[in-house]
């Protein structure tokens, strides 16, 4: 799929937001029919139609280099990746701006627990609570499809390794953490941050 290119001003989809569109249907039902998707053969059926072009948001986070660690706002403007998805239920996003394509393969891991995962990185509070979205969809999240996502670049000659931990919570909406990783004058830093795509 060719890439678009496009950025538009949005407003921040914050968690408080997302956790609101399902908050409503919480007590009428034990689980969304999206924990239906929590294998490789069940997302095999589906991944076809997460083909197109996808709005990303890039959340609020922390970015920790050594003792320091500074919190950044959301993005006031929005990208469009395109995704091609292939056989075998791997998507590849790209971006007109990026150096490598991001590629989304299926998460063979146990539960996420993203607060643990962000403290032991050093990230002083949760940035998406992963518990919270599995009490809002019914399910633990490995019972959602859970796509974990790759891709490198270099910028001012630093490398940048990217990560990114994707739970699919309908047709039409991605959400999860953004990890990035590398190191500068010998430092190491990591930057976490919530995403959310949209198609």
């Amino acid at each position: 799929m060719t890439p678009i290119r496009y950025r538009k001003d949005v407003s921040c989809f914050s968690l408080s937001v997302f956790l609101a569109l399902f908050a409503q249907d919480a007590g009428a039902q034990t689980s969304d029919p999206a924990c239906d998707y929590g294998s490789p053969e069940a997302w095999a059926e589906v991944a076809a139609s997460y083909e197109g072009f996808w709005v990303v948001d890039h959340l609020s986070g922390f970015v920790i280099a050594g003792a320091t660690t500074i919190p950044f706002p959301a993005d006031d403007s929005s990208d469009v990746l395109g995704i091609d998805v292939q056989p075998d239920g791997t998507l590849i996003a790209t971006h007109p701006d990026a150096q490598e394509p991001l590629v989304m393969t299926w998460a063979d891991e146990p539960v996420w627990i993203f607060e643990k995962q962000a403290s032991d990185d050093g990230v002083p509070e949760p940035i998406l609570d992963s518990t919270s979205v599995e009490l809002m969809m019914g399910c633990p999240n490995d019972q959602l499809a859970r796509l974990i996502g790759t891709s490198t670049a270099v910028i001012d000659g630093v490398q940048m390794d990217f990560t990114y931990r994707l739970m699919v919570v309908s047709p039409v909406q991605m959400y999860g953490i953004m990890h990035v990783g590398g190191a500068v004058d010998g430092m190491d830093f990591n930057a976490w941050r919530s995403v959310s795509l949209t198609q």
